[in-house]
Order: structure tokens, then sequence, then C-alpha cells
């Protein structure tokens, strides 16, 4: 009888301990680990569990839109026992395109838009984007270059009127004539005071000249007015 007590502890604390040492590697340090949903580390962790069985996921990012993920279950069913598990993710690349949002294909099955992260273990893949020549490209091609330049094939729109170089030049102009005009039309009525009081014909001279330069600077500026308004119906 008093063995039967004293064996009741024992057994107790034997199934208390009752563990095993489940190690999980990827060789990856920016995945990420879950067991049973909970949140263990990333890129290799060690952790005693006890007898049953446990869900394992593996993302290979912690927050990456459409990140690979690998799911497993293991069932640990004696004490005292260590499981090593490792796990590797399929390599990919990361296509780009200029300009972005064209469409990756595979056999006529569509992957995604670009920027998008394909399996290298795809043989060749198909870009197409409207208006722009396709390009198809081997796994080595990806490898090699994963930023693509598409060539456009459409029609470009004209250049906005206000964008060009003509618009620039017919304002700046504008600008510079109307100053014009004004400066030589005050210095002629500052000049015509002046003959008002003093009655020297060279103060009426030089009015008369400072008129006619006005006069040919507003002519100009209204030309180039003129231009301005054809030109901005024309490419409009």
């Amino acid at each position: 009888m008093l063995t039967i007590f004293l064996a009741v502890p024992f057994f107790t604390l034997q199934a208390q301990d009752c563990t095993s040492l489940l190690n999980i590697s990827t060789g990856d340090s920016s995945s990420v680990i879950y067991l049973n949903d909970s949140y263990l580390g990333s890129g290799r962790i060690s952790r005693e569990v006890k007898k049953g069985k446990y869900k394992i996921l593996i993302k290979d990012e912690a927050r990456k839109w459409g990140a690979q993920e690998i799911v497993d279950s293991i069932s640990i069913n004696e004490c005292g026992k260590t499981e090593n598990l490792e796990y590797s993710f399929k390599k990919t690349v990361y296509l780009r395109t200029i300009p972005d949002n064209a469409e990756v294909y595979f056999r006529d099955s569509l992957l995604g838009s670009t920027p998008l992260s394909i399996y290298r273990t795809v043989p060749q893949v198909e870009i197409r984007k409207t208006n722009y020549k396709p390009v198809f490209l081997t796994a080595e091609d990806l490898a090699q270059n994963p930023l693509i330049d598409l060539d456009f094939m459409g029609k470009r729109a004209p250049e906005s009127f206000f964008k060009t170089n003509l618009f620039k030049i017919l304002v700046g102009s504008a600008i510079a004539l109307g100053t014009t005009a004004v400066y030589y039309k005050l210095k002629a009525n500052k000049t015509y005071d002046q003959y008002n009081e003093t009655k020297e014909s060279t103060l009426m001279d030089k009015t008369n000249r400072y008129d006619l330069y006005s006069g040919i600077a507003f002519g100009a500026l209204q030309v180039n007015f003129g231009a301005l308004i054809y030109f901005f119906f024309v490419n409009e």
C-alpha cells in the first residue's frame, strides 16, 4: 500500500515533464514561423513541446503582399525526442517594367501585373501592355535583367502648347516688349513736360523719338499677342 502511494507522485511528475524539442529552420532570416497560429520567431527557432499534433505555418516575409507560405504539420508522440525540420522557399525574381502595370502571362495564364514576384522555375513569360510592344523573356533573361523598359508602339499625345519653348519665348518677349513700350512712353511724357517749361526744340525731338520707340514696341507687342492666340488655337 505504501509503494502505491509513493508511485503516484512519480508518475505524475513524469507526465508533466513529457516534452520533446522541436527545431524549425528555413535558412532565411526574414521568414516568420508560426506554431498552431502562435508566432514563434524568425528564421530559426527551438521550442519544447508536449505530445500532440501541431500545425506549422511559415511565411517568407512578415508583411509582404503575396508572400510565399509553407504549411505543414507534425505529431509529437514520444517524450525526450528531438525533431529537426528544415524548409526552403522557391527562389523568386522581382520583375519591374517601365511603365508599370504591365500584364505578365505564362502560357496565356495571367500571373499578375508589374511590379511582380515570379518563381524562377517559370521557364518563360510574356509581358503585355496596351500600345506597347510585347516582350518574351526566359528565366535566364529575368535573372540577368529584372527591369524591362517597354517599347511604345502607339500614337503619342501632342505636347501642350503651354509646355513648348515657343510659348515660353512668346511670353518672355511679350513681357519685354510691354516693359519697353511703357518705359519709352514715360520718358516721352517726361521730356514733353520739360519742353512745355523750356520750349527747347531738342526736348521735342526727344519726345517724338521716345514716342516712336514706344509705338514700335507696342506694335510688336500686339503682333506677339496675336501669335500667342494663333498658336494656342492651332495646338489645342
